[in-house]
């Protein structure tokens, strides 16, 4: 039996977000970088109607121009921070992430199934997403969903929404 590595997991966790069934992303990138760090997925979700190539080139203006934060609102930025075992260091980077994102998850292996049920007061109480995910059937369990982040710090958001909307089209 091979060893897990962050890595395999990060490739499995990465086709699970590609598939049809999470189509409320319109692009899923890999370690973009943040003022708040590298999560290792970033999504974009997006109102049906709205294009992110158009959304790129309908408002690339100046951090300081409406238009560009009118299109940050209405494209939701989900961050999912992976780790094998170190789930308060994953709890600590996603919890940074909500200086950008409407949403942050840790993702742990289902091999840290129990530890992660008895932590998820805490994952709850810093309003983060917990899900657990089983490599080998690829299926994904939701030990806590968090509510929707509406308190992230605009200037954060507005790079965060540049930086992901210059690597979507690139």
């Amino acid at each position: 039996m091979e060893k897990l590595t962050e890595s395999h997991m990060a490739n499995k966790f990465e086709e699970i977000l590609r598939k049809d069934e999470y189509s409320i992303f319109s692009k899923v990138l890999r370690e973009v970088p943040m003022k708040q760090g590298i999560p290792d997925f970033v999504a974009l979700g997006k109102p049906i109607g709205l294009d992110i190539a158009s959304a790129k080139s309908q408002y690339y203006y100046s951090s300081n121009d409406t238009a560009l934060s009118k299109a940050s609102e209405s494209i939701q930025v989900w961050a999912f921070e992976l780790k094998l075992k170190n789930w308060k260091r994953a709890l600590y980077q996603a919890f940074r992430c909500k200086s950008f994102a409407d949403w942050a998850f840790v993702v742990l292996p289902s091999e840290r199934r129990s530890l992660a049920s008895k932590n998820v007061d805490l994952f709850r109480s810093f309003n983060v997403g917990l899900w657990i995910f089983d490599l080998s059937s690829s299926l994904v369990e939701q030990l806590f969903v968090p509510e929707q982040n509406k308190r992230f710090l605009k200037p954060y958001r507005e790079f965060a929404f540049d930086r992901l909307l210059a690597a979507s089209v690139s």
